[in-house]
């Protein structure tokens, strides 16, 4: 596998199914976040050859630290999407990605999703350092990014505090 040939941008078809949407027909928007995911664990295997559910990852693997998604458009039941997915960030022991949802035509923007996940040791709960050829496939896949999240970690802080109070 030569990392300086690896996709960038990422993105898989999927269909909308019955099961995922509200009794409107839209996709449920507890489900866009399952989508995205899943979305990019596939991109992960048929673009980087990671299986995030094989033997390498049996003892340590990524965890969701956070999550965002911004509803721009419904989606809906049985509607054909694009799920585009990139790594706007990362550090020795995590990894933002973006997730674009497209429309069929690829013309309008549904949903936009953001990922902080932690690369975890499994076996003692405890953050860890991505391996050297995981850095190497992260500095080459990576796509800069203008975004951060925001105003949640200051409100996080606030809650916690009161519950603290």
């Amino acid at each position: 596998m030569s990392l300086s040939n690896l996709e960038k941008y990422p993105e898989s078809m999927v269909r909308i199914r019955f099961p995922d949407c509200d009794p409107f027909g839209h996709l449920n928007n507890g489900r866009y976040l399952d989508y995205f995911i899943t979305a990019r664990e596939e991109h992960v295997q048929d673009h980087y050859g990671l299986n995030l559910f094989g033997e390498r990852f049996k003892n340590q693997n990524w965890v969701v630290r956070q999550s965002m998604v911004s509803h721009l458009q419904p989606a809906r039941m049985n509607d054909q999407v694009w799920i585009r997915t990139r790594l706007i960030d990362y550090s020795r022991n995590s990894l933002l990605v973006e997730g674009v949802m497209l429309d069929a035509s690829q013309e309008s923007v549904l949903a936009v999703s953001w990922v902080d996940l932690r690369y975890i040791d499994l076996v003692n709960g405890r953050p860890m350092k991505h391996e050297d050829d995981l850095m190497a496939i992260f500095e080459s896949v990576h796509v800069s990014a203008d975004f951060r999240f925001g105003q949640e970690k200051g409100r996080i802080r606030e809650i916690r505090r009161a519950k603290a109070a």
